[in-house]
């Protein structure tokens, strides 16, 4: 009975010692990927929780960011507009 016990408690050590690798491997390979999963529930927590300040900031950085690109356009665009709205007056006062 004893050679028996001591035969399976060694195929158990030996089974542990051969899958304990694959099983740490396991672990490494998983946690950057469980990491991310509890770090963006973590932020969609956060974002539902603060829904119109994110929304408002965020608005704002567009609009931030737009700005320039808005100011170019207006100013390429102004000799035309005026060039076109004398060219328009002109030929209203000559008809």
């Amino acid at each position: 009975m004893k050679a028996t016990h001591n035969t399976a408690r060694y195929l158990r050590n030996a089974a542990l010692v051969c899958t304990a690798p694959l099983i740490g491997l396991a672990y490494v390979v998983a946690l950057p990927f469980i990491g991310l999963a509890a770090g963006l529930w973590l932020a969609a927590k956060a974002f539902a929780a603060h829904w119109t300040t994110t929304v408002r900031w965020m608005r704002n950085a567009a609009l931030f960011l737009v700005a320039p690109i808005f100011g170019l356009a207006y100013a390429f665009a102004f000799p035309f507009v005026g060039a076109g709205l004398l060219v328009w007056r002109a030929t209203r006062v000559a008809a």
